[in-house]
């Protein structure tokens, strides 16, 4: 399915592709009335996909194209995250056990379940969830040099959120937020409550992050450990620095654009590339003058 938020969501490359050519897919599947994220694996040669497969599907099945997720990252141990989002329509299930919807889920290269997950073997929790109360997560990366996870997540109207995630945990969505819902009406009364998680940054009135990276080139060493956020509404790139789980500083780029940024990432040139979310998209680099 390809409509709205639909359609080919991540690609990511296995950490072994040098010696086994695997990479790893989430697209939605099914139709506008029925469909669920999945995650495809395939083997690529440089110029073709080969014994492709589907190696997991989420679960409910939602209706609409709103809200898929689909960001992807590997862990240090070979296992991997992926994000679904709430659905839309669908708010409420992000704090339901029983539903992927809403949830940061944990996968090995099968598709399968490690043994170590959080709510393995309670009852009426699915046990792929690794943590859960999100909205809309398009951005998700863990830093190599401590192994902390990080995510942020669309809001309503206000509220987007980065977030350090840890297994278990509940990120508040829709129970707390710190946005509206789009008619102006409170989606609820509560920004912060017991047991639920509290963001590392929230942006209101929102920017709409979408695409994430945590800069360790040697091109910009004046940013070195800061975050890169593409920004839909506020078509820029956010520079967020974040220094003993609080930030510090913030600074807006490529305002002067005027273009919705969809993803950022630090190429392996030291140099950031985003992506430009429009008909004759572009790819562009930023490199020190």
């Amino acid at each position: 399915m390809k409509e709205g938020d639909s359609g080919l969501l991540d690609v990511v490359l296995d950490p072994a592709f040098e010696t086994n050519h695997t990479v790893f897919i989430t697209f939605n599947e099914g139709t506008t009335e029925q469909n669920h994220l999945a995650v495809f694996r395939a083997k690529f040669d440089g110029a073709t996909l080969s014994d492709g497969k589907v190696i997991f599907r989420s679960s409910p099945e939602k209706a609409g194209p709103q809200h898929s997720g689909g960001r992807m990252v590997f862990l240090p141990d070979g296992t991997f995250l992926v994000t679904v989002s709430d659905g839309f329509t669908y708010r409420d299930a992000a704090q339901d056990l029983d539903s992927d919807l809403g949830k940061v889920l944990r996968l090995d290269r099968d598709g399968h379940v490690p043994r170590d997950n959080p709510f393995v073997g309670k009852e009426g929790a699915r046990p792929e969830i690794f943590t859960y109360g999100h909205r809309n997560a398009l951005g998700l990366l863990v830093d190599p040099r401590n192994g902390d996870i990080w995510l942020h997540e669309n809001g309503p109207k206000g509220g987007d959120e980065i977030n350090l995630l840890k297994p278990g945990l509940n990120y508040g969505w829709p129970k707390t937020t710190f946005g509206v819902d789009y008619s102006g009406e409170l989606v609820s009364k509560l920004q912060k409550a017991p047991g639920i998680t509290d963001p590392v940054v929230v942006w209101t009135p929102s920017i709409a992050p979408s695409g994430f990276t945590l800069y360790l080139g040697k091109k910009f060493p004046q940013w070195t450990g800061d975050f890169f956020v593409g920004a839909l509404a506020e078509k820029s790139i956010r520079r967020v620095k974040i220094r003993n789980g609080n930030w510090t500083e913030q600074q807006i780029l490529l305002r002067e654009l005027d273009t919705r940024i969809r993803d950022v990432r630090t190429g392996p040139d030291g140099n950031i590339y985003a992506l430009t979310d429009k008909d004759n998209g572009q790819v562009l680099r930023l490199s020190p003058r």
